[in-house]
């Protein structure tokens, strides 16, 4: 078998490649995914993320067993997360992605989304939407542990830069500078 697809829901993944050594398998293949959120996030148990696709291709390289390695790009858009304090609508990023059994690496990656409460609008402060847009150098996950690193973010009419862990998906570390804010905005939240 030389090339495979597979397909769920609003959901196909593209494989063309080979195993080679059977006494030994590895293989190297090229791959082609396109994956709707839903789909996505019902089968990884993920909660929140509501809507979007998620685009990647790339090589995935599996050495046997459960050594693998997948470098490709990635562009997600239309993607909304809808939590009760924070919502993030039609957000889209681009960069490159790595993962292994360890970790997922994220490079390069510019985003923008409407940022806002979960709560009704009212005049222009916070719940009301807002538009955040940046570039992140590197994300890292680790299990449960997420470190942005090279964080460079437009809010607010100004800007921040600096770097941010999330351990554990609960303790949340922010570090670095804001500058430019618009003060009137800021303290309307």
């Amino acid at each position: 078998i030389t090339s495979a697809a597979i397909a769920t829901g609003h959901s196909t993944l593209h494989l063309a490649g080979a195993i080679e050594d059977l006494q030994s398998p590895h293989g190297e293949f090229r791959y082609e995914v396109r994956a709707a959120v839903g789909d996505a996030t019902r089968a990884l148990g993920v909660k929140l993320l509501e809507r979007g696709a998620v685009q990647s291709r790339g090589t995935l390289t599996w050495k046997g067993g459960a050594d693998y390695a997948l470098a490709g790009d990635l562009h997600a858009s239309g993607v909304e997360y809808l939590g009760a304090y924070v919502q993030l609508r039609n957000s889209s990023a681009e960069g490159t992605l790595s993962l292994d059994a360890k970790k997922l690496e994220l490079r390069g990656l510019r985003f923008s989304t409407s940022i806002g409460g979960g709560g009704p609008c009212k005049g222009s402060v916070w719940p009301c939407p807002t538009l955040l847009a940046g570039n992140i150098a590197a994300a890292e996950l680790h299990g449960s542990d997420l470190e942005l690193r090279g964080l460079a973010l437009g809010l607010l009419g100004g800007a921040f830069r600096g770097q941010a862990r999330l351990d554990d998906w609960q303790r949340f570390n922010v570090t670095g500078e804001v500058s430019g804010v618009d003060v009137r905005q800021a303290v309307a939240l």
